[in-house]
């Protein structure tokens, strides 16, 4: 099957993505596959990945962090959080796709997880930033992620942000839940009373 490109290379993506948003997502709309969109996580993601790994890494030691902080623990760290990124994106993609379809959404899957790599680009350049990756985690997440679902699945923003907050919103429940159900046990289970 021919891959239908959006002529942006990758540069040109990233840029627009900070940039114009709804260019870039107007622009890889038509792009079939999941070659291209696959390729640009994995570059971005891999980068993160080597910068989290090394940021971790001085900030555990800053005195010596190339030298007692072991070289092959940041490389399994760097292998492990990149594999790790792709695993988490494509659950993640294909819980909100639920929503998205609940929602109305007309796109299939592969717009969700277009509308998912492509929103994700500030967090991917700057997410390894200590503090500034909170900003760039809300404004990729709560922002370009819905941006790009309501250009590529044909929906309003309002219910793409909807698509992304409420998995997020039932799993936090769901913990908080199974939280307090464990607490509950152990501390009946140790003859301390509960409330």
């Amino acid at each position: 099957m021919a891959t239908k490109k959006s002529g942006m290379g990758l540069g040109q993506k990233i840029k627009s993505a900070l940039t114009s948003p709804s260019q870039l997502f107007n622009a890889v709309k038509g792009e079939k596959g999941f070659k291209t969109p696959l390729t640009y996580y994995a570059v971005l993601a891999f980068v993160s990945s080597i910068l989290s790994a090394l940021v971790s890494a001085y900030i555990s030691n800053p005195v010596l962090p190339k030298v007692v902080y072991s070289s092959s623990l940041i490389v399994l760290s760097i292998v492990v959080s990149w594999i790790a990124s792709f695993i988490v994106a494509f659950i993640f993609v294909a819980i909100v796709h639920v929503f998205v379809y609940l929602l109305g959404g007309k796109g299939g899957y592969l717009q969700t997880y277009k509308a998912y790599v492509y929103g994700m680009t500030p967090s991917l350049m700057l997410g390894w930033l200590p503090f500034v990756n909170i900003i760039v985690a809300l404004y990729s997440g709560l922002y370009l992620f819905p941006k790009g679902m309501s250009i590529l699945q044909n929906m309003g923003f309002g219910r793409a942000l909807a698509a992304v907050l409420l998995p997020i919103i039932i799993i936090s429940l769901i913990m908080v839940a199974l939280f307090f159900a464990f607490l509950s046990v152990f501390l009946s289970g140790a003859g301390l009373p509960v409330a």
